[in-house]
């Protein structure tokens, strides 16, 4: 199968009042930049703790918490 990977200059997670915030910045690897565009500054989404941009609560309907953007 094909492999790829991002590495971070700089990889931080915020605390809990800032919803685990994801930052990312200095991007390189081959799974491509859009890869770190999509999940830089998204809040982290749990099923009860929806914070995705979807009205769709991404994190309910994929079953699992991630630092979704939207996903459907």
């Amino acid at each position: 199968g094909n492999r790829a990977y991002s590495q971070y200059d700089r990889f931080h997670i915020g605390n809990e009042k800032q919803n685990y915030r994801l930052y990312l910045k200095g991007h390189s690897g081959t799974a491509g930049k859009q890869s770190s565009l999509i999940l830089h500054g998204a809040d982290f989404s749990t099923k009860d703790a929806d914070n995705d941009n979807c009205m769709c609560k991404c994190a309910l309907m994929l079953t699992g918490g991630w630092w979704f953007d939207a996903c459907g």
